[in-house]
């Protein structure tokens, strides 16, 4: 899942998103010449699929995607934050929420021949059932809801879904019978594959198989099925130089070695705090919407290599006739279009040793430098110049010259003699190439220093401009979702929407609704903010907030940090009304440090709630006044960010929230 916190930074974003010469050198290692074919007397392989990112695209500038994937808001934990849903329960419809519709949108408005795919990952609670399982529990339920999404896409939005994970018969029905079926979106299961093969109708639904982090092959009883197959979840790096080698080796090897034709990208935009899981594993990264900064980063130019110079629709040339593994090891791809006019191909040499992926791909020795002589026959023999991109990365000295525009290669009688270099990238085609040639992000120095900004030492998140629904810019959930809402007395205010546990992947899974701001950095800091909590059945038994927050995702079940905790009470005991105040060193309410009870406050009013850490010292105010000073339980904090939240699924409400960096 992607937070891309700040509107106004989207479009420079996604414009960037869509937006050799051949060296002698004297290396230890080479290969000797070897000649390769290409040729259309054998046919065509199948269809290319496309190249995307899960949550962009554009037209021939930079990455140049071709499918945007979209996650189906599901109220809940998706690896960085949750999404909120279009039915946040089983009466509420919504297609105003979430930042998902004005990303496919812009994305539309660029290019509008890009590829949309939706795919719930999490989902609310109440399609669970109380198994929290949507898929066999409650299966009219989870009909209803992902229906009502796919419908409500094209009828508010005008945005048609290309690929779905599921719901044949009833896309069939409702008037989406283009809308292709993508299996079963996840790692293989050879189980499900086995089933296809038994089961004609599961068989006729299901249009791609798709798979999460295949590496370069797929399982044998996934090619006895002949369908079309695709890395539906890949990417596998961080978005260095180390990642733009891995990106380069998933683009070409799963078509060599599985018969994959398209990956998507996971994730497409680094948009939330340092110190998140999987900062940075993503194409480029934009989590400064504070200071605009954004970097275009080495796997958006290695994309380009394919993207530039092919479409959704053309067909590959065979292993053995036009695609497979060189000599000296490395691979090369052909790309032919439908009416055979064009033809590119893309060679990458890169060492799995420096191209490291995170999942498993193919490991063995890459040639210092290898020389291959292309051959050019029957149909692709009129070739008689190639235009060239080359990209070279340089391992040792932390550099890359990433997608440099190259004079034409001549092919002289269908012959074409290359010398390779290892951790090169090279893009021949017969296309026109009006592309890019003086993009700062395309040479790379990484021991150079960065631009990037921290977070703001004092920021008050303003809501005011913000439409109902939207969600708030800075505030990033980690369980349950914050609205912009109205609460009971009129006034605009953030709500924690979520009123039942999720249906998510986390285990454990999140007792309670929490929501994080800052820096990873903070130790001394203040966050400020006032509370509602109504007295209506749905609402939160009490709300908390935070300092020195240390995990973020899934793990901040485990948080540690300083947490403060009011729970109002109603009984003879507190004379009507009052609250307990708890604190504790952790988000699992486990470690208790100090409990007192406070009279005075009720729900149904706003309650201002400051708390402090500076030197060692935890203070915390209520209405302005004091109700907790110490430093007693609070050693060894680690730093963190602030928190704020509920303490259970509950609506809650929260106004003029403030953080504040504290000290020097």
């Amino acid at each position: 899942m992607i937070r891309v916190p700040h509107r106004p930074a989207v479009t420079v974003i996604l414009t960037a998103l869509l937006a050799l010469s051949i060296q002698a050198l004297s290396l230890p290692k080479s290969a000797p010449a070897a000649e390769i074919k290409f040729s259309l007397a054998g046919g065509l392989a199948q269809k290319f699929e496309g190249i995307g990112g899960i949550s962009g695209g554009g037209p021939k500038f930079g990455a140049a995607l071709q499918i945007l994937k979209v996650e189906i808001g599901g109220d809940s934990q998706s690896t960085d934050g949750t999404e909120s849903s279009h039915m946040h329960t089983a009466d509420d419809v919504s297609f105003d929420r979430g930042y998902e519709w004005s990303l496919m949108k812009d994305v539309k408005k660029i290019n509008n021949n890009i590829k949309l795919y939706g795919l719930p990952w999490v989902f609310p609670g109440w399609i669970g059932g109380p198994d929290l399982d949507p898929y066999y529990n409650n299966s009219s339920n989870l009909l209803r809801y992902i229906m009502t999404w796919v419908k409500g896409a094209k009828a508010v939005h005008g945005l048609h879904m290309e690929y779905l994970g599921m719901l044949r018969k009833a896309l069939d029905a409702s008037g989406f019978a283009s809308t292709r079926i993508v299996a079963t979106d996840s790692l293989w299961d050879v189980g499900f594959l086995k089933a296809a093969a038994a089961n004609k109708a599961l068989y006729d639904a299901v249009d791609v198989l798709g798979a999460h982090y295949p590496g370069a092959d797929s399982p044998p009883e996934a090619k006895l099925l002949n369908k079309t197959m695709i890395c539906s979840e890949e990417f596998s790096a961080y978005n260095d130089i180390n990642g733009g080698g891995c990106w380069a080796r998933i683009l070409n090897e799963p078509f060599v070695m599985g018969n994959l034709s398209g990956a998507i990208a996971w994730n497409l935009l680094t948009s939330y705090y340092r110190g998140f899981p999987y900062s940075d594993n993503s194409l480029m990264s934009a989590r400064e919407p504070w200071s605009g900064n954004y970097q275009v980063k080495p796997p958006i130019w290695v994309t380009a290599h394919h993207t530039h110079f092919s479409e959704p629709g053309w067909r590959y040339l065979p292993v053995g006739n036009g695609s497979g593994l060189l000599p000296g090891n490395g691979s090369y791809i052909t790309y032919v279009s439908p009416d055979a006019a064009h033809v590119t191909v893309v060679i990458e040499t890169m060492d799995p040793h420096d191209a490291h992926c995170f999942y498993s791909m193919p490991q063995y020795p890459i040639a210092d430098v290898q020389t291959v002589v292309l051959k050019f026959t029957d149909g692709l023999s009129s070739i008689t110049r190639f235009r060239v991109r080359q990209s070279v990365f340089d391992y040792g000295n932390r550099t890359a010259r990433l997608f440099q525009k190259l004079p034409d290669f001549p092919v002289v009688n269908g012959t074409l003699k290359l010398t390779l270099a290892k951790n090169t990238i090279l893009t021949l085609t017969t296309m026109d190439d009006a592309g890019p040639t003086d993009d700062p992000s395309q040479i790379v120095n990484e021991k150079a220093p960065t631009n990037e900004t921290f977070f703001p030492d004092v920021y008050r998140e303003d809501i005011n401009e913000l439409r109902d629904e939207e969600e708030p810019r800075y505030l990033a959930p980690q369980a349950g979702v914050w609205e912009v809402r109205s609460a009971p007395d009129g006034k605009r205010a953030m709500a924690q929407v979520v009123t039942q546990p999720p249906v998510d992947t986390c285990y454990p899974r999140f007792p309670r609704p929490g929501a994080l701001i800052g820096d990873y950095s903070w130790t001394d800091s203040r966050i400020n903010c006032s509370v509602w909590l109504p007295t209506w059945a749905n609402a939160s038994t009490g709300v908390y907030l935070g300092l020195q927050a240390n995990q973020a995702g899934a793990s901040m079940v485990h948080s540690s940090g300083v947490f403060a905790w009011l729970l109002p009470l109603q009984g003879p005991g507190c004379g009507g009304y009052c609250t307990v105040l708890l604190m504790t060193r952790d988000y699992g309410m486990q470690q208790a440090v100090y409990s007192s009870v406070l009279d005075g406050l009720a729900r149904d009013s706003w309650i201002s709630v400051s708390l402090q850490m500076l030197k060692g010292f935890v203070q915390l105010r209520v209405n302005h006044k004091l109700a907790y000073n110490g430093t007693s339980g609070w050693e060894k904090l680690p730093s963190g960010w602030a928190a704020v939240g509920t303490q259970n699924f509950g609506v809650a409400y929260f106004k003029d929230l403030s953080v504040e960096r504290l000290g020097d």
